[in-house]
C-alpha cells in the first residue's frame, strides 16, 4: 500500500486531507525561515507537485476506481525523479515531502482524537496508550517542523548549492548540500514508514501495537535529532548562510518521546 493511500484511511474520506493540501499549498511563501527566498521556477515545481499529490488524494477519497493505482504510480514517479535535474525538479522534491509531511501530521491529529473518544467513552482516560499518543503527537509538529524548515531553506538556496562546501570520496567530489538533501530525504522516507504502524495502532488501540509505534517513532525522532547535531557540527557554510538547525526544539520532541516509553 502506498504512503498516500495509507494516510487517507486514517485521515477518512471527509475531505480533511484534501484540506490540509489546499492550506499546504496556499500558505507557501517566497520568504523562508533562515533567510533566502524561493525563486518563481522553483515554485512552480513546489505547486506542480503538490497538485499532483491532492489530485490523487481527492481521488482516494472519493473512492474513485484506481486511485490506489494512481496513488503508488505517483510515489514511484517522485521516487524516480531526479530533483537536481534544474530548480523546478527540486521544488518538486521539495513540494512532495512537504505535502507528504503536512498529511502525516493530520495524520497523528486524527488519531490522538480517536483515542481520546475511545478512552473517554470506555472510562479509561488514563490509559497508558492513549498518553503515549499524545507524546507521539506533541513531538510530531516540532519534528516535522524542522524538515519543513530544511526543505524550503534548500529550495531558496539551491542555486548557491556549489558554495557550501564538498567532500571528496572515490575520486570525485559531492556537495555537503547535496549530503544534506540526501539526508532529508531518508528522514522522510523514515517517517513514511511509520504510516502503518499508526494506522495499525489506530485499528486495535492495543498497548502493545503502540508501543511498537512508540519504538519507531523514537528511532526517528532521533534521527531527526543527529541531522540537526550534522548541521550544527559538519555544516558551517550553511548554518552561516542561515541554515536553522532547530536543534532545541527536536531535543525537546526527543525528550517527549523518550519520556512516554518509561
Amino acid at each position: 500500500m502506498s504512503f498516500l493511500e495509507g494516510i487517507v484511511e486514517i485521515i477518512g474520506n471527509n475531505g480533511a486531507a484534501s484540506a490540509a493540501l489546499e492550506s499546504t499549498i496556499n500558505g507557501l511563501g517566497e520568504a523562508v525561515e533562515g533567510g533566502g527566498t524561493i525563486d518563481e521556477e522553483t515554485q512552480e515545481g513546489i505547486k506542480d507537485s503538490q497538485e499532483a499529490i491532492k489530485d490523487v488524494v481527492s481521488s482516494l477519497e472519493k473512492g474513485e476506481p484506481g486511485a490506489a493505482e494512481e496513488a503508488e504510480a505517483l510515489e514511484n514517479k517522485m521516487a524516480k525523479m531526479d530533483a537536481w535535474e534544474d530548480p523546478k525538479a527540486f521544488g518538486k522534491f521539495a513540494g512532495n515531502e512537504l505535502a507528504k509531511g503536512a498529511l502525516f501530521t493530520l495524520g497523528l491529529q486524527v488519531v490522538q482524537t480517536a483515542f481520546q473518544t475511545y478512552f473517554s467513552a470506555s472510562g479509561a482516560a488514563d490509559a497508558g496508550q492513549l498518553k503515549i499518543i499524545q507524546a507521539i503527537n506533541q513531538a510530531g509538529t516540532p519534528l516535522q517542523d524542522a524538515l519543513d524548515t530544511w526543505c524550503k531553506w534548500q529550495a531558496a538556496h539551491y542555486d548557491e548549492r556549489g558554495e557550501y562546501g564538498a567532500i571528496s570520496a572515490m575520486g570525485m567530489d559531492i556537495q555537503l548540500f547535496q549530503i544534506f538533501q540526501n539526508q532529508v530525504v531518508n528522514l522522510c522516507d523514515q517517517r513514511d514508514k511509520l504510516a502503518p504502524l499508526l494506522k495499525n495502532a489506530q485499528q486495535t488501540k492495543a498497548l502493545d501495537d503502540v508501543k511498537a509505534l512508540l519504538t519507531a517513532d523514537i528511532a526517528y525522532a532521533q534521527a531527526v535529532l543527529d541531522a540537526s547535531n550534522t548541521i550544527t557540527n559538519q555544516m558551517s557554510a550553511m548554518t552561516a548562510a542561515g541554515l536553522p538547525t532547530n536543534i532545541t526544539d527536536v531535543q525537546a520532541a526527543c525528550t517527549t518521546l523518550v519520556s512516554a516509553s518509561t
